[in-house]
């Protein structure tokens, strides 16, 4: 999980085909954990800037049912 994270986090965010390998790799976090925010927030994040609103969205409204004080999650 800590591998696909940080691999993750080494691709650029809001670059089109860079944020789209960053978005797989989340994706694989988010199967790993499928509760860790940490992953859900990122993935979603990653989502939007692949144009995906829709996941995106649905990863946000997942963190903030997880843990409603999670602030990143109601921030994105």
């Amino acid at each position: 999980f800590n591998l696909l994270m940080q691999v993750g986090q080494s691709y650029p965010l809001n670059t089109g085909e860079k944020a789209a390998e960053r978005t797989r790799w989340y994706q694989a976090a988010v199967a790993v954990r499928p509760t860790s925010l940490p992953a859900l927030n990122n993935l979603g994040t990653g989502l939007s800037y692949t144009n995906d609103t829709d996941g995106a969205i649905d990863c946000f409204r997942r963190v903030v049912r997880i843990d409603p004080g999670f602030a990143l999650g109601h921030l994105n």
